[in-house]
């Protein structure tokens, strides 16, 4: 009876197989389609066919394939299953997990085990905790010229995209005039980003003092310091966002994305990034941004983070790329 069953296993394999051929096939070979009227009826006909036929392959395979698995299954031998390699995506990461009663194969573009997760969780508190404490001094200092420059509210919020397209406020010195946001409408002609996933200009009148000339204003050297990110600090204590992450993307922003663009914040979005480190506002494709975002997200490690930080602060300080 075993006999039959590894019989059975073996031509249920091979019909699977022909399934898969059949399914793939394109119509290579000698055969003539007809003419240029009736190929694409005859091409449309062919797939239905290899459609139909691989179809039927492949359940009389598996079923027989079955049967073959429960002979070996009784021998006590142990079998490994090969699954997923039809399903192979780019930049995804696979395991093998319990999803209810249910074994499946869990492909994402970043898998954190409970101890990375937790690092990473616990570097962002640490560092939010801190981050807070200076923003506080920060405060003391810049309150009053952010007010003497430009009377109306110290921080500026704004709500923004996070992960998995949870939205939330995101806060910042104000570096702009109150009126700064109703402004970006006349302005959106000027935007450098190619259609309009970002939002960048250069010397952009917004700005606090950019009457005095091009990074002359009081809004461009808190701006060029970063000083206008600490309150963000705030973001990642709260859970919001993390210390490294990818940008968050303004409300008509990620209305404009495209599919493969929202894989960007399948992550905490950070207070910098890979975008940031390669040249902060001097990246301008929109389709780079995203290439490095989804690079961090497939290579994440706390080394990496670590790298990252270290690299933004000798970004800041030497004022590469920031505006």
């Amino acid at each position: 009876m075993n006999l039959i069953f590894s019989i059975m296993s073996v031509i249920g394999g091979l019909l699977c197989c022909a399934g898969d051929l059949l399914f793939d096939l394109k119509g290579k070979g000698n055969k003539k389609l007809g003419t240029s009227k009736n190929i694409d009826s005859n091409w449309s006909k062919m797939s239905e066919w290899r459609f139909g036929a691989s179809i039927i392959c492949a359940m009389f395979g598996v079923i027989l394939l079955g049967f073959g698995f429960y002979a070996i299954a009784d021998m006590s031998i142990v079998v490994h299953i090969c699954v997923g390699s039809q399903y192979d995506f780019p930049m995804q990461k696979r395991i093998v997990e319990k999803f209810g009663e249910f074994t499946v194969v869990t492909m994402t573009p970043s898998i954190l085990n409970l101890r990375e997760a937790f690092a990473k969780r616990l570097m962002d508190i640490v560092g939010g905790f801190v981050g807070c404490l200076l923003t506080g001094i920060f405060t003391v200092i810049l309150a009053p010229f952010i007010w003497i420059k430009s009377p109306g509210p110290i921080f500026f919020s704004q709500m923004r995209v996070g992960r998995n397209g949870k939205l939330f406020k995101m806060y910042k010195f104000r570096s702009m005039y109150p009126d700064a946001e109703e402004r970006k409408q006349e302005l959106l002609a000027m935007n450098e980003v190619e259609d309009g996933y970002m939002f960048k200009i250069e010397n952009d009148p917004r700005i606090i003092g950019s009457e005095k000339g091009a990074g002359k204003g009081f809004g461009n050297f808190i701006r060029k310091t970063s000083l206008d990110e600490f309150p963000q600090f705030f973001n990642v204590l709260k859970g919001d966002m993390s210390l490294v992450g990818t940008r968050p993307p303004t409300l008509d922003e990620w209305e404009k994305y495209e599919p493969h663009h929202r894989g960007r914040m399948s992550i905490r979005p950070g207070i910098t990034g890979m975008w940031q480190v390669s040249g902060r506002s001097d990246v301008m494709d929109f389709e780079e941004v995203v290439a490095l975002d989804r690079d961090y997200i497939s290579r994440w490690s706390i080394g990496l983070d670590i790298k990252i930080l270290l690299k933004t602060v000798v970004s800041v300080v030497k004022g590469q790329g920031a505006r």
